[in-house]
């Protein structure tokens, strides 16, 4: 009877430990508009850099709003997406998305930067 009782232990342990089993396993990461690097920042500097430069190096932004007469800010935002299945048997199947939005403000006046800052959603 003991040997019985753990045998049906042994295998219900082994069927739940099966349903803990990952049979698959999948991450993409997607990315979207432009991405401003630390180095690129770090290149940028407050009273000498251009609009001009700014446009050739990083491309057309993703905004431009006029403060005043004289006054631009560009913004610049890259989005990073990432997206994790994982598929197991018996208990569950899960999907994550997750996403990182990152935007860069450049302020110029008369053309060159006055200003600039970076901000994470």
């Amino acid at each position: 009877m003991k040997a019985l009782i753990w045998v049906a232990s042994v295998l219900a342990v082994a069927v739940l430990a099966a349903g803990c089993t990952v049979l698959s396993n999948h991450s993409s990461t997607t990315y979207s508009g432009t991405e401003v690097s630390d180095v690129t920042l770090a290149q940028m500097e407050v009273g000498k850099t251009t609009k001009s430069w700014v446009v050739a190096t990083l491309g057309a932004p993703t905004s431009v709003s006029q403060v005043d007469d004289n006054t631009e800010l560009l913004r610049y935002t890259a989005t990073r997406t990432t997206e994790r299945e994982a598929g197991m048997i018996v208990v569950v199947a899960s999907k994550q998305k997750t996403q990182k939005r990152e935007t860069v403000y450049l302020e110029f006046k008369d053309g060159v930067l006055t200003r600039y800052w970076k901000a994470e959603e």
